[in-house]
């Protein structure tokens, strides 16, 4: 008994009112197909991504859906659905829109694989000597001379030899044909096959872009204690950002390679799939007295000095399964509830409050 008490109570830590609001969730759940004369991205997926600038009809494309290769839960990210995206050099720029956002922090969160600059499969590229950005944020840009580039990914060659598998990943605010316009992470990644988890955020009021490469995931939704891999201020600002941005720049600039599952957020946990992390001590209702606990049948919520307005409970597993707007005799009745840990939370006039509660 005393293991499993342990153990929901451990749980508890974890639950949320809600798993948030996405501002994009892309699984690339569309048709498995060869290769075709068009975009395949923007064709099959019903007018949800556009073109960027780069589109022009009839143009060879290199890019496909293919069969995802990627183990999500080994990130501790939520198992992923759908198949990926592959891509090469040479292609168009699909783009992707989602709610602006013209204040705070946005993230972004996907799954990669780098296989070299190896074109079509045969044909060996030599990398750019400076690095390029294949992943951005971006605002909603009306042609190519005004868009935007904030919370770039970018990725360089380890050198310029013909068909260069390793290769360092960074961040960049604006389009990278300089090196000092970027930012990189030290480590040198010599394996094609290797896949990555990526997390980076842009902060709008400072213009400032940090990257995560596999971060540890905490359970509870907390934000990672890693270090970021990299990060960069500026240079400018920009005041929107509304687009998911993928760049398919010439063979010598994009290395082949896969993307899954991206996520773009204004919260860690969001990005990450995981519940809002909440306090079980969190008391803002002066005079609040919850009473009994554990509980059977009903659970008291009393506050002389603070009208109470509302009341919600939520399972270990983050799911609400109680919401009141009034309460009868200050008394929440809990008789259907199974045995287990619960998150009661109390919201009044002047603040709220957050309780564990054990149904017996």
């Amino acid at each position: 008994m005393k293991k499993t008490l342990l153990l929901l109570s451990a749980l508890a830590l974890s639950i949320s009112s809600s798993y948030g609001q996405l501002l994009m969730y892309e699984p690339f759940s569309y048709t498995d197909a060869a290769q075709n004369a068009t975009n395949e991205l923007i064709l099959s997926s019903s007018g949800t991504w556009v073109a960027g600038p780069s589109l022009s009809t009839g143009s060879t494309t290199n890019d496909d859906i293919v069969t995802s290769p990627f183990d999500a839960g080994a990130y501790g990210i939520p198992t992923g659905t759908g198949e990926s995206y592959f891509f090469r050099g040479g292609g168009n720029d699909p783009v992707r829109s989602f709610t602006p956002q013209t204040t705070g922090t946005v993230y972004w969160s996907a799954l990669i694989r780098v296989e070299g600059w190896i074109g079509n499969g045969t044909t060996q590229y030599a990398p750019g000597a400076t690095g390029k950005q294949v992943f951005s944020l971006t605002n909603s840009y009306t042609s190519s001379s005004d868009i935007s580039y904030p919370g770039s990914l970018i990725i360089k060659g380890a050198s310029t030899t013909l068909g260069e598998t390793s290769y360092q990943l960074g961040v960049g605010n604006q389009h990278i044909d300089d090196a000092l316009k970027g930012s990189y992470a030290s480590t040198i990644f010599t394996s094609s096959s290797t896949d990555h988890l990526v997390v980076l955020s842009y902060d709008i009021a400072t213009a400032t872009t940090k990257l995560w490469i596999d971060p540890a995931i905490p359970a509870n939704g907390t934000m990672t204690t890693d270090l970021p891999s990299a990060t960069i201020t500026g240079p400018g600002t920009v005041t929107e950002i509304s687009r998911f941005f993928i760049r398919l720049d010439s063979n010598a600039n994009t290395p082949n390679m896969t993307i899954d599952e991206i996520r773009v957020a204004k919260t860690w946990h969001e990005v990450v799939g995981k519940p809002a992390p909440l306090s079980v001590s969190k008391n803002n209702i002066e005079g609040l007295k919850i009473y009994p606990n554990p509980a059977k049948d009903y659970i008291s919520i009393e506050s002389k000095n603070t009208k109470i307005s509302s009341v919600e409970m939520y399972n270990v597993l983050g799911a609400k399964v109680i919401s009141e707007k009034a309460l009868v005799n200050n008394r929440l009745n809990v008789s259907h509830l199974s045995k287990g840990i619960y998150m009661l939370k109390v919201n009044a006039e002047n603040g709220s409050a957050t309780k564990k509660i054990l149904i017996d």
